[in-house]
């Protein structure tokens, strides 16, 4: 074999591994997100959990917004400090994050919206950008209480007696009862 023989096999070889790493490296698979399907907020905040893996490739950028009547906010960014390079060799999974939704000090009117969680991974695809997973999770936000009503009308008990007391709602709770 000639010397140009060998550069041409050599040649060869090294466009397969460098071939062979860029169809690795541009997986079509985005993020994974875990969160709850729906939530909804009264008057106390609530926590919401979020966690975000990408086996193959990595998890580049979380970020969680919420869209409201209000408008949009930002509430969680964050950036992996890895690189187009090694990606996923750093960290496949962000570690989970909890958000408070605090109707207070979002100032959120009562009414629907969404809190959406975007993820991007350290893929080639899409010109280097990556793939991006985005799952938007209705809430509702209601910060009125229920309205009381009694039905019994007067009730009068004696000492060591019972008595009877029948209410209504005026609209579905999650919890209701009498507490003496």
């Amino acid at each position: 074999m000639t010397g140009r023989a060998w550069w041409v096999i050599a040649a060869l070889a090294i466009a397969i591994v460098a071939g062979t790493s860029v169809w690795l490296r541009c997986e079509a698979t985005p993020p994974m997100v875990t969160a709850p399907e729906a939530l909804t907020i009264g008057r106390s905040s609530q926590a919401l959990r979020i966690a975000a893996a990408d086996p193959r490739s990595g998890v580049r950028r979380l970020e969680v917004r919420i869209r409201h009547a209000g408008g949009e906010r930002l509430l969680h960014e964050e950036d992996d400090p890895g690189n187009l390079l090694t990606g996923g060799l750093i960290r496949p999974e962000v570690p989970p994050v909890d958000v408070t939704l605090d109707p207070k000090a979002l100032q959120l009117p009562e009414g629907d919206g969404f809190v959406v969680v975007e993820a991007r991974d350290w893929s080639w695809a899409g010109f280097l950008s990556g793939n991006q997973t985005q799952l938007e999770i209705p809430f509702s936000v209601d910060l009125t209480p229920p309205k009381l009503s009694i039905e019994s009308g007067l009730t009068y008990v004696k000492r060591a007696g019972s008595a009877a007391v029948a209410y209504r709602l005026d609209g579905p709770a999650a919890l209701d009862g009498v507490r003496v």
